[in-house]
């Protein structure tokens, strides 16, 4: 949700088995995907960004500074009173073992109470959906704890900045 085109693109590229078209097709629906965030009805967005995807992409300088730049734009925006959402963070490498060592997570929550949260994980060839409550649960509490390990709002904004000053 946080992805330029460039970055999509690049991140789909360390699949070698994927053609330039599935990659274009796969950046494209990601930046289609982004669209719902722009809507008056956009959907709250808490995101916590390791800072060793960070470093990564630091050395990729053909794509880094325009991810940087949109990273924090959308982190002003995201961390203003101008949108639903709550936050984007920076976890730092200072912090060590985290709550969160086990990979990425997506916590999707629904507005209608009938319709249960549920987990999403992406793996290399496969998306993961967990909906039993106690495994929402505890994917829920390991995000709160790195939610609490990671850099305020503010101060991850200027972490961010550092990248491109």
């Amino acid at each position: 949700m946080l992805q330029t085109a460039e970055y999509a693109a690049a991140v789909s590229r360390t699949s070698p088995a994927r053609t330039e078209e599935e990659i274009d097709r796969m950046a494209a629906a990601r930046m289609q995907r982004q669209e719902i965030l722009r809507r008056t009805d956009a959907p709250d967005l808490r995101a916590v960004i390791d800072e060793h995807v960070l470093l990564r992409l630091a050395v990729m300088p053909d794509i880094a500074d325009g991810q940087f730049r949109h990273l924090i734009e959308q982190a002003e925006a995201v961390n203003s009173e101008a949108v639903n959402s709550e936050a984007v963070q920076v976890l730092p490498i200072s912090v060590g073992l985290h709550a969160s060592t086990h990979g990425s997570m997506v916590i999707l929550d629904y507005a209608d109470e009938r319709d249960p949260s549920i987990v999403y994980l992406e793996t290399r060839s496969e998306g993961l959906y967990l909906e039993e409550p106690a495994q929402v649960a505890g994917y829920r509490t390991a995000f709160d704890h790195v939610c609490m390990d990671a850099l305020s709002k503010a101060d991850s904004i200027a972490f961010l900045r550092r990248f491109i000053d």
